[in-house]
């Protein structure tokens, strides 16, 4: 079943995620997400709040970046019942469901409470994988609704506090299409970050801009982090003191300045800004992220790889390193990306699923270099001591036949997971 899953399939490059977070309190509730979206600046150079009035329903705030209009994703109805859309992969598809922004739209103008929340999803199916974590600030409810292309499932939020990220927390996990450990990891890793500072009471905006990397314990640039370099949108919709946060910063939107409004002064019209909160980490690595999503923009979307390179080579990140490692090699200088590994591999920093891949991709490297014995060491070595089925696959592969140039056009850099991946 797990080989099944992993080896040869295509899918997206650019693996995306999401996170939300609930704070129960004794005089409401607090929502709040991070929206993960590929683009970087493109998107998150200005932001937005849509008040929107339809003539067939209710009232409702979406909140997103200047351009991308989009009904629940992040969002809260007149009936104070807030959204977060999260993406979910799932082998259980149906393509005559239902896209998720009608479902969205529907369930934004109709719901007044859960009930009516699981009234309208039990007559109506979705086309692939999502979880909605939905609040109801009129009661402190708080649910989230699983959905692949035939079922729904719910799961009642009774803790006090709550972190929900990219993957089926309910019996639907079973049909839940696992297509990379770096995601699985990411995922694991970013919850638990989420839980340990829930656990210290930290302020959810401290949390949504954390960018502590869970596996190694430090902050940087990149990783398995709550904030990271596609956070294009980040909002908290705040009951307590009928107030909702919005972001608005640059990527990551989610660290730096949160204005905040009324919500009820909204739903009657009044965009008035009430003041704005700072989060703790301001200015941490603000200009590195800068630096490496504008060359992102600005060079690699356009297939400029060799000015991407000489943007980001200086930085000393190991997201970074990977990055310009993975680029050399597209541009077929392979000595200077094994030497760019190799001096990753001396730093001791990578742990679990990222370190095997970059062992591999040392082991590709040297197979493209004829270096044959070498790379055949590095694949027994990965095959003794590490138990990723992905890296299974690739070094008994590589073990049979060596590494050819061609394997790097399917090796592609990953801005989400910081890192790259081999589809």
């Amino acid at each position: 079943y797990i080989f099944s899953k992993f080896p040869e399939i295509k899918i997206p490059h650019d693996i995306l995620g999401c996170s939300s977070v609930i704070k129960k309190h004794e005089n409401g509730l607090e929502h709040g997400r991070n929206l993960d979206y590929f683009g970087g600046n493109i998107w998150s150079s200005s932001h937005e709040i849509i008040v929107v009035s339809p003539e067939n329903g209710q009232k409702y705030i979406s909140i997103c970046s200047e351009g991308f209009f989009s009904p629940g994703i992040t969002a809260i109805n007149e009936s104070l019942i807030s959204f977060s859309l999260h993406m979910l992969y799932t082998d259980n598809l149906n393509k005559k469901g239902t896209p998720i922004l009608s479902i969205l739209y529907s369930l934004l103008l109709k719901a007044c409470s859960l009930n009516d929340i699981r009234k309208i999803l039990k007559n109506i199916s979705s086309i692939s994988g999502w979880g909605i974590v939905i609040s109801d600030h009129k009661t402190d409810e708080v649910s989230v609704f699983e959905l692949t292309g035939d079922s729904f499932r719910e799961y009642k939020v009774t803790e006090k506090s709550f972190g929900y990220v990219n993957n089926f927390i309910t019996d639907l996990k079973k049909r839940e299409y696992l297509f990379s450990y770096a995601w699985i990891e990411n995922n694991i890793k970013r919850l638990e970050r989420i839980k340990k500072l829930l656990n210290e009471n930290e302020r959810i905006i401290d949390i949504l801009s954390d960018r502590t990397d869970n596996q190694i314990n430090k902050n940087f640039l990149g990783g398995y982090t709550v904030a990271n370099n596609f956070t294009i949108s980040s909002a908290v919709f705040n009951s307590c003191d009928d107030e909702v946060l919005v972001a608005d910063n640059n990527v990551p939107a989610s660290i730096g300045v949160y204005k905040k409004y009324s919500l009820s002064e909204l739903f009657k019209g009044s965009v008035v800004e009430k003041g704005f909160l700072k989060t703790k980490n301001y200015d941490l690595l603000k200009e590195n992220i800068s630096i490496l999503t504008n060359s992102y923009d600005r060079y690699l979307i356009k297939g400029n790889k060799k000015k991407f390179i000489k943007a980001i080579e200086n930085i000393e990140e190991y997201p970074v390193n990977i990055f310009t490692a993975v680029m050399y090699a597209k541009i077929k200088k392979f000595k200077k990306a094994l030497e760019v590994v190799e001096c990753l591999l001396e730093k001791e920093i990578l742990k679990g699923h990222r370190l095997a891949t970059t062992i591999l991709f040392k082991g590709i490297l040297k197979d493209i270099l004829k270096q044959r014995d070498d790379a055949k060491a590095i694949y027994r070595k990965l095959l003794k001591e590490y138990a990723f089925a992905d890296i299974h696959f690739w070094c008994l592969k590589f073990l049979n036949k060596p590494a050819k140039k061609n394997i790097i056009e399917r090796i592609d850099i990953n801005m989400f997971l910081s890192h790259f991946i081999i589809v």
